[in-house]
Parts: C-alpha cells; sequence; structure tokens
C-alpha cells in the first residue's frame, strides 16, 4: 500500500473524529432545554440501525487500507470488494433512516463524512493522474454541505439545488436523488475509478462509467457555488 494512500486516508479519519465530536456537541446544544432525557437521546441516536451500519461502513473501509498487502487472499479483489460491500451499505442506511423516520444531524454528517471517505480512498487506490483534482473538488463540496448546515442553516442543502435554473441539475437533486441521472451519476462515480483498481483500463467500462463521473463532478461544483451564492445573500 503506497504510503501517501495511508497518510491521506489518516487525514480523512480525523476529520471524521473531529466532524463527529462536533456533531455531539451541537446535539447537546439543541438539548440543553431538555438535559434530563439529553443522555438517553444522544445514546439513542447514536444506536440507530442506520448508524450502525455507519460504523461496519467505517470498519470496512479501514480494514481495505490497513490490512498487509501480504494478507489478501482474494489479491486486489478483496479492497474491491470491501470498498463496494460499504458503498452498498450506503444504499441500506439511507433507507432505514427514512423508513423509520431517524434522520438525524449526527447520522447526516456521520453519512456525509463516510461517504467522502470512501471516494477519498478510492480516488487514491486509483492511481488516475487526476485523482487529486476530483478529491479536490469533493471535499469542497462536503465543506460547503458541513458549512450551509452548521453555520449558515437554511434547511436541507439539496433544496437549494432543486431550485437551480440549471434543469438538470434540477431533475439531478430531485427525489433526493433518487432518479434515473442522480443513480447514473453516483454508479459512474464509483466505477470508473473503481475499474482503475481492479482491471486497469478497462475501455468500454470508462466509456460507459466517465459521463456519469463528469455529471456527478459537474453537480459537485455546481453545488458548491450554489451553497456559496445562498451564504452570502444570507449575509
Amino acid at each position: 500500500m503506497p504510503h501517501q494512500n495511508v497518510g491521506f486516508f489518516l487525514i480523512t479519519l480525523t476529520f471524521l473524529i473531529i466532524t463527529l465530536v462536533s456533531t455531539v456537541v451541537i446535539q447537546e446544544m439543541d438539548l440543553v432545554n431538555s438535559r434530563r432525557k439529553s443522555k438517553k437521546t444522544n445514546l439513542a441516536v447514536v444506536l440507530f440501525p442506520c448508524n450502525i451500519l455507519c460504523y461496519i461502513r467505517i470498519l470496512l473501509v479501514c480494514s481495505a487500507i490497513v490490512i498487509p498487502e501480504s494478507l489478501y487472499f482474494l489479491g486486489i479483489y478483496q479492497v474491491a470488494i470491501l470498498l463496494t460491500t460499504s458503498v452498498l451499505l450506503d444504499l441500506v442506511d439511507g433507507y432505514l433512516a427514512r423508513r423509520y423516520k431517524h434522520q438525524t444531524v449526527y447520522g447526516l454528517v456521520l453519512d456525509l463524512i463516510i461517504d467522502i471517505s470512501t471516494s477519498t480512498v478510492i480516488w487514491f487506490l486509483s492511481d488516475i493522474r487526476f485523482s487529486l483534482l476530483f478529491v479536490t473538488i469533493e471535499w469542497s463540496a462536503v465543506v460547503a454541505i458541513l458549512y450551509a448546515s452548521f453555520v449558515q442553516p437554511y434547511g436541507h442543502w439539496k433544496r437549494k439545488l432543486v431550485e437551480s435554473k440549471w434543469p438538470v441539475v434540477n431533475y439531478y437533486f430531485s427525489n433526493n436523488q433518487r432518479n434515473y441521472l442522480g443513480a447514473y451519476g453516483c454508479i459512474g462515480h464509483f466505477v470508473f475509478p473503481m475499474t482503475y483498481i481492479v482491471w486497469g483500463a478497462k475501455p468500454w467500462l470508462l466509456a460507459l462509467s466517465f459521463p456519469g463521473l463528469i455529471l456527478f463532478e459537474l453537480t459537485s461544483v455546481i453545488l458548491v457555488v450554489a451553497l456559496v451564492n445562498k451564504n452570502s445573500q444570507v449575509s
């Protein structure tokens, strides 16, 4: 495992821990008027089924990074399986959160940071020339979302994107991204770098996934611009 990949993952993990601690502090501030129930409420939130799946995702991503290559009994496929499982569990935890109305600030931040941690690891393992550019775009989007959610809260960040003047962006973020365009963007964003990890340059897979990747990255840029503009209007 290249040293820079491990180092970058440690930075990602540190950011995860700091963000989670900040989330807990914010929740405590929100519960200041109900201190008797705060500990019980916080514990219940931490143990929501959707959040437990997030903890499993953390273990999967960490395993893909820290397990020595000498212990790979399936070769690089073992890393691919761990990361793919983490991505698939993201779909499940989102469904559980909506199904049981367990959508909390803690869960939102936890899911967001695990998503960016997973994609960052995938990009650096792919060793694609422009991976740093894509990682920078995606981290910028995460920072913008966190800022919009905590520093200048004005409702769910996706609502601003649904109000975009671009019809394609409106559709992409509609129904919480549960639409064909949103699905294609997310799949392309995952399949393109994963193809390099497992098979190297696989032309037909890259051709199918590349438009989805570009769609994902462009909407990330638009997301940052939209949230920054919204913040300037609020200020």
